[in-house]
């Protein structure tokens, strides 16, 4: 499943609706989530402290 549809499901399933004005935004671009993780030049003994709410999307990529 796309992280777009994903992302619907979640925002559905717990009646959450995210306020643009407020800043509240999901990312659900895998090349753009890809390109994060690379930017990150993480390595597997690193600590990584991620901020901000979501769905973990982010977070997956980041363990891989």
């Amino acid at each position: 499943m796309d992280l777009l549809l994903q992302t619907d499901y979640l925002l559905k399933k717990t009646g959450l609706k995210p306020d643009k004005l407020k800043g509240q935004n999901f990312c659900v671009d895998e090349k753009v989530i890809s390109q994060m993780v690379e930017a990150a030049q993480v390595d597997h003994d690193d600590e990584i402290l991620e901020i901000g709410p979501g769905f973990g999307f982010l977070t997956l990529a980041l363990l891989k």
